[in-house]
């Protein structure tokens, strides 16, 4: 039968008896903190540990959690690289809001592009607290108790479409092609999004798309990205989000030969 095959350790992130057994899928965690921020950065180290060979699952975490303690912890692992379980939770005893609260994070990252995605804490700026991402196409940055803007490092220039989650009542506030600059970048959020959220950004387009030269992010290359890409070259336009896409042959400066490879694309066209 072709089913996935876990290992569950009684304790600690030992798991080199296991890691290079080709018949194990899943590391099922069992450990210890009295924090969110440790079961987290536990996770990230197991899963740097595990370097693509098998998923993580904190089966099991110690002390118990309930309420508003077990959605954090749920979340921290989350955004470390695990799968979420609780021992000692049942659909009949359970609290019908933990459960909902398990919900809205299942919903949330069966959204994404989660094969593609792994934590990036050094990319959190400003109030986020965890990163997953795919650099320079997909982020989600976390914030347990917000105080401030949400914020990411080292972003791809481009626009992209923003997926806010209030994480305690489930509201979604979607914003669709949002321009954002190239680097540390932070963003207000919207109105009905408390300070435990989480919101995913998508990029729908910009200067490492497949061809390349789209500087104003309209989805084409044209005219109007050659004569955007000259005004760059003669210091007419210092808007961040051009100058961000105006180095489309990535030689680390803008000049004439970026111009003349978005004329050769506008005319292979």
């Amino acid at each position: 039968m072709d089913h996935p095959i876990a290992v569950h350790k009684t304790i600690g992130l030992g798991f080199s008896d296991f890691a290079n057994d080709p018949n194990i899928d899943q590391f099922a965690v069992q450990y210890s903190s009295n924090t969110s921020k440790g079961f987290h950065n536990a996770m990230v180290s197991a899963w740097a540990n595990a370097n693509g060979r098998y998923s993580l699952n904190l089966a099991e975490g110690h002390p118990d959690a309930f309420g508003s303690q077990a959605r954090l912890r749920s979340w921290a692992a989350a955004m470390g690289g695990a799968y979420v379980m609780h021992v000692r939770w049942d659909i009949a005893s359970t609290d019908t809001n933990d459960l909902k609260d398990c919900g809205r994070l299942v919903s949330f990252m069966e959204s994404l592009p989660l094969n593609k995605m792994s934590p990036h804490d050094e990319l959190a700026f400003g109030a986020t607290d965890y990163v997953l991402a795919n650099p320079g196409e997909d982020y989600v940055a976390y914030a347990a108790n917000r105080n401030g803007d949400m914020g990411l490092k080292g972003i791809e220039a481009g626009t992209y479409d923003f997926t806010w989650l209030n994480i305690t009542n489930g509201e979604y506030v979607k914003q669709v092609g949002i321009s954002v600059g190239a680097g540390s970048q932070s963003w207000s959020a919207p109105s009905g999004i408390g300070n435990e959220l989480a919101v995913y950004l998508h990029r729908t387009g910009g200067p490492t798309a497949e061809i390349g030269g789209d500087l104003n992010s309209d989805g084409v290359v044209d005219i109007a990205d050659v004569q955007a890409c000259a005004a760059v070259v003669l210091g007419m336009t210092t808007d961040p989000n051009v100058v961000g896409h105006a180095d489309v042959n990535n030689d680390g400066k803008v000049d004439i030969r970026d111009v003349q490879t978005i004329v050769n694309v506008v005319l292979k066209d």
